[in-house]
């Protein structure tokens, strides 16, 4: 931009003059309203100012002629070199203001002031000299001389009430004190504009704080504040948008979408409706409703995604979230990422990385990915392995083999429980030795030894066949046992009070329905047969009755009720693993039922533990019930509580 200008004093003689100037820019003359600032300076180039700047907003330009009055205060022009200043922008816009340049130096027209004042005048002037009507202020530099009287214009006022600040209300009218006002009606009296301007307030001659009326077609009148640098700015036609603070004269805030906000910090953006950012540096919400907390070259780009801070970390999906760390991305609807550069890609995923200077990506929707370098520890501050779980006395290593099932290891990962053998559902003991022993005592001599030829011992360490057994065997009645050829000639074995049957293809046992273990259970004196119970984490190895809907630790059904006995107890005496309650864990048994809790239940609905104590009910939510089906039902129960006949069936 350019101007040709030439300055006229004002009639009235006053410190005021008229400027005239043509603007153009790129050659061609401006046309259309803009914002113009003058300001005085002591040289053509420099920072000292003199006197006090002039802003006018919305300056009417026709072909780039424009006329404005200018009032730099009394003692501006004091005959030494003056150089004026001038810079312009769009009248629509709250932006930055462009300098023209060079500064224009003052021509002598505007001394013609300076020659009327008291410089030019000496000697004692007689009264008629003074007399008549000022339209500009008199000063007196000697504070000897006085005047006294009341003003046509001035209502009890004397010199000593201004210098007090006791002027009185009635004679400041509407006039606002420094010192506070009172009797003042809210709604009333204000401080502010009437029209559709700008309020602008100002600190050291520069913006600090701009309040704009804006109407939008679907939200009516808006207030929009920008406080901070004066380069903070809110979009044109924006309404309802906030910039509290921050910002600076080449790394602004600013608001480009209806009831944004920038709270502070600096080069941020907040560019879409509801958006926000909280502070920090070159910060981005540019989804609806967005957030960026802090950090540093975030973008929270979802729908109403957040980033908490951090640094270059992107959320470009809806409803995404980042808490902080670095270079992290949820690009998944709904996805969480955290740590250093975790990469939340699907819908749904959780991805946590630790410090580890490499990418830690999703590769399906809804995954829980964790990468920790140092160990996952559950009940331990100090994981050996990737997880570590622990608890009490007991160690439980976990761990799992690609697309093989998984392995639950004992002491190292040589040794455990496994997943997946010759087909995927498999399940085994396991050992990388080439023996696997089962011992009670803690060791491995002459207890019971899985050879890796596949011969068993039991009392030997090296079973010559696939069953060796040292020492004696003992049972009630007759044990039947194989020919030479292998053909079986005689299994059955009756005990001393005339039951059970065993054959070398089958067991079947004629006196009970189910596979029970004898346990310990708390919840005395309710325990009866036929009730749920459930793990008890205050006892190891024990149980207490189930009292929980949908309770995942749920067990087993007490054996025995409606006269169905057990047909095989598991247990071993002298170890934890026995006691006086025999628990089904599969097979058929009748267990306590409160059709009330979740509705009828009829032959083949899946049963889950209810609060009723020891009692199942229905089970009807299949997102509770993973983990606390005890079976399912076998016989009807149309209301009220009862007994159901159930096939023990844990999941």
């Amino acid at each position: 931009m350019s101007c040709l200008a030439v300055a006229r004093v004002a009639t009235a003689q006053g410190t005021a003059f008229t400027y005239q100037g043509v603007l153009s820019q790129n050659g061609g003359a401006v046309n259309g309203s803009n914002d113009l600032t003058f300001t005085l300076y002591n040289a053509a180039s420099g920072t000292t100012t003199v006197g006090t700047s002039n802003v006018v907003n919305d300056s009417v330009m026709t072909n780039g002629l424009f006329t404005v009055t200018l009032d730099f205060g009394a003692g501006t022009f004091d005959g030494t070199p003056r150089w004026l200043q001038i810079a312009a922008r769009p009248g629509a816009s709250a932006g930055a203001y462009t300098n023209l340049v060079p500064r224009t130096p003052i021509t002598p027209t505007p001394y013609a002031m300076f020659a009327n004042a008291a410089s030019n005048l000496s000697g004692l002037l007689p009264a008629a000299a003074l007399s008549g009507t000022y339209g500009s202020a008199v000063n007196f530099s000697n504070g000897a001389n006085q005047f006294s009287g009341i003003g046509s214009n001035l209502t009890a006022l004397n010199a000593s009430e201004v210098t007090l600040g006791a002027v009185p209300a009635a004679a400041l009218r509407n006039a606002w004190r420094l010192i506070g006002n009172s009797n003042t009606t809210p709604g009333t009296h204000f401080l502010g504009t009437t029209d559709n301007q700008p309020l602008e307030f100002r600190v050291n001659s520069q913006r600090g704080l701009r309040l704009e009326a804006r109407v939008s077609i679907n939200s009516g009148l808006g207030i929009n504040l920008i406080g901070g640098s004066a380069g903070n700015y809110v979009t044109n036609g924006v309404i309802g948008a906030t910039v509290f603070g921050g910002g600076a004269a080449i790394s602004t805030n600013q608001v480009l979408a209806d009831f944004g906000t920038v709270v502070g910090g600096s080069r941020n953006t907040a560019s879409e409706v509801y958006a926000t950012v909280a502070g920090g540096n070159l910060n981005t919400a540019s989804g609806v409703a967005a957030a960026v907390g802090g950090g540093q070259v975030n973008v929270a780009g979802g729908l109403r995604s957040t980033v908490g801070g951090g640094a270059f970390n992107s959320a470009p999906a809806n409803y995404a979230t980042i808490p902080g760390g670095a270079d992290n991305r949820a690009a998944g609807d709904y996805s969480f990422a955290a740590g250093r550069q975790a990469k939340a890609n699907h819908g749904g995923t959780f991805v946590w990385a630790d410090s580890t200077a490499a990418d830690f990506a999703s590769t399906a929707s809804n995954q829980f990915l964790i990468r920790a370098s140092g160990g996952v520890g559950i009940g331990t501050i100090n994981p050996a392995t990737t997880l570590d779980v622990r608890s009490g006395t007991p160690e439980i290593t976990i761990g799992t083999t690609a697309n093989t099932g998984g392995v639950l290891n004992f002491g190292n990962a040589g040794h455990g429980v496994k997943r997946g053998y010759s087909q995927l559902n498999d399940v085994g003991l396991y050992t990388t030795a080439a023996d696997l022993y089962l011992s009670a005592n803690g060791t491995a001599t002459s207890q019971f030894v899985l050879k890796n030829s596949g011969n068993v011992g039991i009392g030997t360490n090296s079973p010559a066949e696939r069953l060796q057994v040292e020492g004696n065997i003992r049972a009630s009645g007759t044990v039947s046992v194989n020919d030479a050829s292998g053909t079986v000639k005689a299994s059955m074995a009756v005990d001393v009070n005339g039951k059970g049957k065993m054959t070398c293809d089958y067991i079947q046992v004629n006196g009970g329905a189910d596979i029970a273990e004898p346990f310990e259970v708390r919840g005395a004196p309710m325990i009866e047969p036929g009730m749920i119970v459930a793990i008890d984490p205050d006892r190891p190895g024990q149980l207490r009755l189930c009292n929980r809907a949908y309770d995942s630790t749920v067990a087993g059904i007490i054996s025995g009720a409606n006269g169905i006995q057990p047909g095989l107890m598991l247990q071993q005496s002298g170890t934890m693993a026995t006691g006086r309650h025999p628990v089904a864990l599969t097979g058929r048994v009748w267990c306590h039922a409160d059709a009330d809790a979740a509705g009828e239940i009829v032959p083949g609905d899946l049963l889950t533990s209810a609060t009723e104590p020891g009692h199942a009910m229905k089970a009807v939510d299949r997102n509770r019930a993973f983990g606390a089906i005890i079976g399912k039902a076998m016989t009807p129960l149309a209301k009220g509580k009862g007994l159901v006949l159930v096939l023990v069936s844990l999941q």
